[in-house]
């Protein structure tokens, strides 16, 4: 081999031993992290809880109205709004 060729062949010779190397840094710093993939159970969201709030939400607020095309937007508004908070002091709990 001619000069030239040999510096390269060592200069790649030691690019592969820098990519091994730090290939090896970065694999070791990911075992030691742990990664969590799903929730755990407590902190997963609790569907028939939230069917039960809607549901009660629902009660409290229409079973004594009757239905007005002009108030019902604005009925809407407030109850998706309390049922949003009930949901989220629920889930905080």
């Amino acid at each position: 081999m001619s000069g030239a060729t040999e510096l390269q062949a060592t200069h790649k010779t030691e690019q592969l031993q820098d990519d091994t190397i730090e290939n090896v840094d970065v694999a070791e710093a990911d075992s030691t992290q742990a990664y969590q993939i799903r929730p755990k159970l407590e902190e997963k969201f609790k569907p028939l809880s939230a069917k039960e709030v809607i549901h009660n939400v629902l009660f409290d607020h229409l079973s004594t109205k009757e239905y007005n095309k002009h108030e019902a937007q604005k009925w809407s508004k407030e109850i998706a709004d309390i049922i949003r908070d009930k949901i989220k002091k629920m889930e905080l709990a």
